[in-house]
């Protein structure tokens, strides 16, 4: 067999040598006398095969090397490559085809830039680069003994604390210390790891206690502020900066009109602002103390909120939350964004300082407090009809805002659904029932000022022990619960008869609601002026009133009775009593005459005894000829749309579905007062869950 075959030859011989073998199986497995020989001989066949197979894919691996080879002595440039390039895979000579040999191990050297023409950076020069394996050796030693780290490599630019070296397009100059190429904060060199970091260990956070106090209130037990240790030279700066500008008074006049100055960060810094946005800055602050808030830039609120938070010692607490609370409210419509940072910086600072929140966000909480995440701080003493809406929309599923009689009774629904609930939730409240089973005392760690730049001086952790009535499994089903309830006798009160459906109500609470609505609810007579009043309007009958002509009846009647004088007179007969009406100036009232032969407006039957039908028979059938026909129809197509069939009925009577929709709308209209079917997307009629009791009692 050649030497020099490809791999696609080798490939084929193979399939051959597969396929000799699989035919001399077969032809030994028809003959049954020689087939040992036979399986034997394709055995040999298949060993020589292999041998031959694995010489050849030798000779092709030798020959590839043979090639790399002279490509290799061809480029120069290639030679310093092939001394890092790891050896050729050597070929066993042994009898296992698989056995390529073991490859040459690859030892990777770093590269060594110590000797290049690198220049250090702006900043100072990182130390070198460690020997292989000086880092592992040295970690080692950190794990097992707690030996001190090795020294830093101070850099041959370095000057010590006179200053440091700026390479610059000229060259390098000193920058004497103190002072900055630009005026953003830059990190100062990085300094040594504690003892406790080198050994595996770190302190606790937080773990020095500033205060523990029991604040006022039925749900906050405990709070206690720790300190914050970690550190940040940025956060530092901007301390004393924030100092350095709240120091600085403002020397212009409020009254002028000022020229707002654009502003754009998403992180504010008295470093980056102009002089002009300075000053501008200085304006607004001056204006928001005096309870004035000019037109700004989000930025310089934001900015303005960071002052307060981190300046304590300068500002009372009481009054930088004054101020943070002024703050919210006169830029809050302009800014909606504000809702999400102060709600949880203003109880921050409320709670590290002792302070309680002020009264002048009483108007908006429940605007704010759905969206806060520690509520209870909110809800700790509020009290009244402002804590019922606060629960009502913390904690309700049912908004009564979407009701479809909101619109034409906004101001009863207003008024009484959240004075009902607030009714019930006063008497669960003195009997320490419902909600205010305040059994589970919880425990809470929060980080202050997330999200806001503060000094690390400033910024505190706190740990709150409270109780909470909007954390329990069963709030929100009960307080939904009270507003349908509250909702349902509201509309008894307006005459409405729908209802909605309420689950999971206790008794005391369906008491006090209805003992508060007990005084609305309309008597028969008010039920009766109500339908007069909604069927007739007051000005309906001025429209059928005739015009004043200046009819005077009673002069009218003095001339009719005088006509039939003078007919008495001029024919001789009598014409028996005319009437007259009686007034003052006629006391002789005349009889109204009869005239023989005129027909008689009363029955001469009337007075006879009615007609009695023998049999009830009779009786029912007179009863079904005065009933309206079509009721039966529409009492059917009712039922039908109430089982979600009104579509099939219709074809089944060859109706109409929009015509038996109208009629049925109409006798339901006279009955409750509103429709009972509305079309839906797709054209069809269907019924109204809310009137389902009224339907089936017209059915009865």
């Amino acid at each position: 067999m050649p030497e020099n075959r490809t791999p696609e030859e080798l490939a084929e011989i193979a399939k051959e040598i597969r396929r000799r073998v699989r035919d001399r199986i077969e032809a030994a497995t028809q003959a049954p006398e020689d087939a040992g020989e036979k399986l034997n001989a394709a055995l040999d066949a298949v060993t020589r095969a292999m041998e031959e197979v694995g010489e050849q894919l030798d000779a092709a691996v030798s020959r590839l090397d043979r090639q790399l080879d002279s490509r290799l002595n061809s480029r120069p440039e290639e030679r310093a490559d092939r001394r890092d390039a790891p050896a050729p895979r050597t070929v066993s000579g042994g009898d296992d085809f698989w056995d390529l040999g073991r490859p040459k191990p690859r030892i990777y050297a770093k590269p060594d830039f110590r000797s290049g023409s690198l220049s250090p950076a702006d900043v100072n020069a990182p130390d070198p680069e460690p020997a292989p394996g000086e880092r592992i050796a040295q970690a080692e030693k950190i794990v097992r003994g707690g030996e001190a780290a090795k020294e830093e490599r101070i850099p041959a630019s370095y000057q010590g604390s006179a200053g440091r070296v700026v390479n610059t397009a000229g060259g390098q100059r000193s920058v004497p210390q103190g002072s900055y190429a630009t005026r953003s904060y830059r990190r100062g060199s990085k300094p040594a790891p504690r003892e406790a970091d080198r050994i595996g260990t770190k302190r606790s956070p937080c773990s020095s206690v500033v205060m523990t106090y029991k604040p006022e209130g039925s749900l906050i037990r405990e709070i206690s502020v720790r300190t914050w240790e970690a550190d940040t030279e940025f956060y530092n700066r901007f301390l004393s900066d924030a100092l350095k500008s709240h120091n600085t008074k403002f020397t212009g006049d409020l009254g002028e009109r000022h020229v707002p100055v654009p502003y754009f960060s998403y992180v504010p810094q008295y470093a980056h602002m102009s002089l002009a946005q300075v000053k501008y800055y200085e304006y607004v602050r001056e204006s928001v103390r005096h309870g004035m808030f000019p037109l700004c830039d989000f930025p310089y609120v934001l900015l303005l909120i960071y002052e307060i938070l981190n300046l304590p010692d300068a500002i009372p607490p009481a009054e930088g939350a004054a101020q943070l609370a002024a703050i919210w409210m006169g830029y809050r419509a302009a800014y909606p964004r504000l809702d999400g940072y102060l709600c949880e910086w203003l109880p921050d600072y409320c709670m590290i300082h002792g302070i309680p929140l002020p009264d002048t966000l009483a108007p908006i909480l429940p605007e704010i407090v759905p969206k806060a995440q520690f509520k209870e701080f909110y809800l700790n003493r509020a009290a009244g009809g402002m804590l019922t809406r606060t629960v009502i929309e913390t904690s309700s599923d049912y908004d009564y805002r979407t009701s479809r009689y909101y619109a034409e009774h906004r101001e009863d629904y207003e008024r009484h659904i959240p004075a009902a609930v607030g009714a019930a939730l006063g008497a669960e409240a003195l009997e320490k029932r419902g909600i205010f089973t305040l059994e589970r005392v919880y425990k809470m760690t929060r980080d202050s000022f997330c999200g806001a730049i503060v000094a690390s001086s400033v910024k505190r952790r706190l740990d709150i022990e409270f109780v909470s009535f909007t954390r329990r499994a069963d709030t929100r089903p009960i307080v939904t619960a009270l507003v349908k309830h509250s909702e349902n006798r509201l509309r008894a009160v307006l005459g409405i008869k729908a209802k909605l459906g309420e689950n999971g109500l206790g008794e005391e609470d369906c008491r006090a609601i209805d003992a508060y609505f007990a005084p609305l609810l309309p008597t028969k007579e008010t039920e009766r002026q109500r339908k007069e009043d909604a069927y007739m309007p007051p000005d309906y009958l001025k429209n059928y009133e005739a015009e004043d002509t200046g009819f005077d009846p009673a002069a009218a009647a003095a001339i009719e009775a005088q006509s039939w004088a003078n007919a008495a007179r001029l024919t001789g007969e009598d014409y028996g009593t005319a009437p007259v009406a009686e007034s003052a100036g006629d006391p002789d009232p005349i009889p109204a005459p009869v005239i023989e032969g005129e027909l008689s407006t009363e029955d001469p039957d009337a007075a006879e005894t009615p007609v009695v039908p023998e049999t009830p028979e009779e009786t029912t059938e007179a009863v079904q000829e005065t009933a309206d026909p079509g009721d039966a129809l529409l009492k059917e197509g009712l039922a039908a749309a109430m089982a979600g069939g009104f579509r099939a009925f219709c074809r089944e009577h060859d109706l109409y579905e929009g015509d038996l929709a109208d009629k049925i709308n109409a006798r339901f209209l006279n009955l409750v007062g509103d429709v009972a079917l509305e079309a839906s997307a797709d054209g069809s009629f269907l019924f109204i869950e809310e009137y389902r009791e009224d339907a089936e009692e017209w059915l009865r």
